[in-house]
């Protein structure tokens, strides 16, 4: 029986054998910083190896914070230069080491959407830029852009947008209109009525382009 459970004996030492050499291995890796490497060292320290063992968690451990916390870093100051381009280029080589990560997955879900939003707030800076130099139409466009690119974001807030560009337009149009009929009272001499028809006409017709776009 003895000599049954030999090979067994010399399989168990050999196992525990390879387990420190894979030991070794994975702690050079690590302090190189070749994660990855380390990595598949580390998934080699089999569970017999008492006195390697737990370490090698530890260190599996450590190895998978300390790249997402490097990758996440990495992303947030490109994000902060809106650089999204760069910013998943760092998430990317992360999930080189970690495939399927979830953490780095949300982290790259985040880019995503913080890049929509950037799109998102440039074309209604454009859109408040258009209605303050008198170009609705463009306002207009710009508007529909930022709802296109972002629904979820903007479809439910879709009216106060709406509402304050034509809220803008209408105090800029009537502003214009009382301007042009003044103009045209000192330079034709045109009767009260006219200006007043002048000013209405106007009028409806910023209310009509605003139905048109809700």
């Amino acid at each position: 029986a003895e000599d049954e459970e030999i090979p067994d004996k010399i399989a168990a030492i050999e196992a525990v054998k390879l387990s420190r050499e894979a030991f070794e291995e994975a702690e050079a890796y690590k302090n190189d910083g070749a994660y990855a490497d380390a990595l598949a060292a580390y998934a080699n320290v089999v569970e017999e190896d008492a006195a390697c063992y737990d370490d090698a968690q530890a260190a599996i451990t450590e190895i998978k914070d300390t790249v997402r916390s490097e990758a996440s870093v990495e992303a947030v100051e490109y994000m902060g230069y809106e650089d999204y381009y760069s910013a998943r280029e760092a998430i990317y080589e992360a999930l080189e080491i970690l495939p399927d990560d979830e953490e780095l997955l949300d982290i790259l879900t985040q880019i995503d959407e913080a890049e929509v939003q950037t799109d998102v707030d440039y074309y209604i800076e454009y859109a408040y830029e258009y209605a303050a130099w008198g170009d609705y139409s463009y306002a207009v466009e710009y508007l529909n852009s930022a709802l296109e690119i972002a629904p979820s974001t903007l479809r439910s807030s879709k009216a106060s947008f709406f509402s304050l560009i034509r809220a803008r337009s209408a105090f800029c149009l009537s502003i214009w209109a009382l301007r042009f009929s003044l103009e045209e009272m000192l330079r034709y001499r045109a009767s009260y009525s006219s200006i007043i028809a002048i000013h209405t006409t106007i009028l409806r017709w910023i209310a009509g382009t605003t139905r048109r776009i809700r």
